[in-house]
């Protein structure tokens, strides 16, 4: 109620346009890094700084740029988050995030593949040793089929 109020104090009320809806969409341009910090992060990602000896990840580049006297000369902000830094390492495709896609495994044939698995029984106690190291009483070894779950 408050906005129609104050939108017919402040128009003219025989325009038919006051009673029209405005949008709702961002005005402001949208904050955009400086192109030096951007070019100058996908640098350091391609050629490590202080041979570091590795790829360095975003926060280590987090560490290594605001100790650039280009940019600190430059009088440019930085970016204060890893997520900035690994946004601006994907835009330029220096980070591509890999999905694995889960394939089911193909099915044996029966008795082609036997898997095997050892177990402690745990209604057996363990035997203490002069040590104070716990023995193993009684295992069990489990065989199963993998085509057809025979045990």
């Amino acid at each position: 109620m408050k906005k129609w109020r104050k939108r017919l104090r402040e128009g003219d009320t025989t325009d038919p346009r006051l009673l029209c809806s405005r949008s709702r969409a961002h005005h402001a341009p949208y904050f955009r890094w400086d192109p030096r910090v951007e070019t100058r992060i996908v640098d350091m990602r391609l050629s490590p700084p202080e041979h570091l000896g590795r790829t360095p990840g975003p926060r280590a580049l987090l560490y290594y740029l605001p100790r650039d006297s280009e940019l600190q000369a430059a009088r440019v902000p930085f970016p204060r988050s890893s997520r900035t830094i690994w946004e601006i390492l994907h835009k330029y495709g220096c980070i591509q995030p890999q999905k694995k896609k889960p394939r089911p495994l193909e099915p044996r044939e029966p008795l082609e593949e036997i898997q095997m698995d050892f177990k402690d029984v745990s209604s057996v106690l363990p035997a203490q040793s002069s040590e104070g190291k716990y023995k193993h009483v009684v295992e069990v070894c489990n065989f199963v089929d993998a085509g057809t779950s025979i045990a």
